[in-house]
């Protein structure tokens, strides 16, 4: 069955074992599904057929580890509207409605009887088997379905390759180890100057809108510069690591680590950066 050889597909080039240990990037977009289509030789539109009919009603979802090619569809789906005005369950759902063939309604029942549970089993998977991968836990009222395959579809692969321009940005090279929590003050410091494409920011202003936090779009950023980043940029062009260019990028990253950490001391102590504060011990003679 195709589904099957996708299901196997999916978690053969997300979860292999020598990514355990690891944060997974789950993040599937149209590279993903062609490469899928060339393996087996078929078209696109007998891809969308075959797995329409053989996902008509999910339970073969409940077989043994059979749940990875669904959440894959439906990350897929998700990257597919990331180019759109807007992208949210009033337009998701009608749009998975019509790659499985079958009306909204329909859909959501087939969520209400097994979303939960097909992306508890891929969560539990993870966990067992030591991959680290961020998947909300169950909610309730609006977007509860949907939240899981948006939790995964944030930058695709051509979007984390572009995302090199900020590494060049703040001066890192592919060698080099930065904790997260640095990583995300550089980042969120210099990515409004860096020309950043407009998906990017629509992305970020979507979590700021749901969530009220960009962290999860630092940190898939964070584990493509650790894990997969190989010091190319969207050029083609090597990272200048000698003479000026190593430099400039030093100057950078040390002017946008003391420009952060100063905006963030002053915010925290509550202090104002325009005046000169100076401190005088007690005087230990006192009484």
């Amino acid at each position: 069955m195709l589904y099957q050889n996708f299901n196997q597909y999916i978690k053969t080039k997300f979860f292999p074992p020598g990514k355990r240990g690891e944060t997974i990037l789950f993040s599937v977009d149209e590279t993903i599904i062609t490469e899928f289509l060339n393996k087996e030789n078929i078209t696109g539109k007998t891809f969308q057929r075959t797995i329409a009919y053989e996902l008509k009603d999910w339970s073969i979802t409940r077989a043994n580890e059979n749940y990875f090619g669904l959440c894959a569809i439906q990350i897929f789906m998700v990257s597919q509207m990331q180019d759109d005005v807007e992208y949210s369950a009033r337009e998701y759902n009608p749009r998975l409605a019509d790659f499985l063939r079958i009306d909204t309604n329909t859909l959501q029942k087939l969520y209400a009887d097994n979303q939960d549970t097909i992306w508890e089993k891929l969560k539990q998977y993870a966990g067992e088997n030591d991959y680290r991968i961020n998947i909300p836990g169950q909610s309730s009222g609006k977007g509860r379905y949907i939240q899981y395959p948006f939790s995964q579809a944030l930058l695709n692969k051509e979007d984390l390759r572009k995302t090199s321009i900020l590494f060049q940005r703040i001066g890192v090279t592919p060698s080099e180890y930065i904790p997260f929590e640095d990583f995300a003050l550089l980042i969120k410091a210099t990515e409004r100057e860096s020309g950043m494409p407009g998906r990017y920011n629509k992305i970020k202003n979507k979590l700021l809108n749901d969530r009220g936090d960009t962290m999860p779009l630092y940190q898939q950023i964070y584990d493509y510069f650790i894990n997969e980043w190989d010091g190319t940029y969207p050029s083609g062009q090597q990272q200048n690591t000698s003479g000026k260019g190593k430099k400039k990028a030093q100057k950078t990253a040390t002017s946008i680590f003391l420009k952060t950490y100063t905006t963030l001391w002053y915010s925290m102590t509550n202090l104002n950066p325009s005046i000169k504060y100076h401190y005088h011990p007690k005087d230990s003679s006192a009484k």
